[in-house]
């Protein structure tokens, strides 16, 4: 499985917390990484080793659109 890894930033775009997560694919990382995120509005990344999958958050736009 490809090792992917949520990223929460806070309004200045500074990464303050991560989860490790485990997904088959970048589709399946970002419904899990939504589920984490869902009980509050913060904008956070999901990243697979150096790339970047998806952005959300006010001070980025995000990479990919679900």
């Amino acid at each position: 499985m490809p090792d992917y890894r949520l990223s929460y930033k806070d309004g200045k775009g500074r990464r303050f917390a991560e989860h490790e997560l485990d997904a088959p694919d970048d589709d399946a990382a970002l419904v899990r990484a939504r589920s984490l995120a869902k009980l509050s509005s913060l904008n956070f990344e999901v990243w697979q080793g150096s790339r970047l999958v998806y952005r959300k958050g006010a001070v980025d736009r995000p990479s990919r659109t679900y």
